[in-house]
């Protein structure tokens, strides 16, 4: 889409990245932990830092589509809903900005392995899915979605101490198990 030629006349962009806090926790080995972000602190960035929150535990910088003032990204407002500039922000949103996700968590799982990143649960990191009507909910269903077909190792099995896909784990709910067991 952006390298149509209507996406060179707006000014597309399809870059994508993501970043999260690290906090040193060993300065002799330089071994860092990863810190979990509070949605509400995450911020947009179109190169620049934006006056928009991310409303996810990420900043993101994506080339956007925004309206002249930079205070918003291109949204359907039930009239613009073909518009280029809205197709491609949902694209950001709902597809690129979830694989940056996904290969930031792989990175950290590889440099986990390294001893750069401290043994942690990186499911602290992945997006918490908002039910709300936000433009940036996309990227939180996005991202599930994608998790669920990939066949990435991202859930880290406590029992055989392996990386396994989604395919390969079993989730359970323990809270509703008899206090007993």
């Amino acid at each position: 889409m952006a390298f149509s030629q209507e996406g060179r006349d707006r000014g597309l962009n399809p870059s994508v990245a993501v970043a999260l806090p690290l906090q040193l926790v060993n300065n002799k080995e330089k071994c860092y932990q990863v810190i979990r972000m509070k949605c509400e602190d995450g911020v947009a960035f179109t190169f620049l830092p934006l006056n928009i929150r991310s409303e996810i535990n990420f900043h993101i910088n994506a080339g956007f589509a925004l309206t002249s003032n930079r205070r918003s990204l291109w949204q359907d407002d039930g009239v613009s809903k073909e518009d280029i500039r809205v197709r491609w922000n949902d694209t950001l949103l709902y597809q690129e900005i979830p694989k940056a996700i996904i290969n930031a968590l792989e990175e950290l799982k590889n440099q986990e392995h390294k001893g750069i990143i401290a043994k942690a649960s990186f499911d602290i990191l992945w997006p918490v899915l908002k039910i709300e009507s936000s433009i940036f909910s996309r990227i939180s269903i996005g991202f599930y979605e994608q998790i669920v077909r990939s066949e990435k190792k991202l859930f880290f099995s406590d029992f055989s101490k392996t990386w396994v896909n989604f395919h390969e784990s079993y989730l359970a709910e323990f809270h509703m198990l008899p206090s007993n067991i």
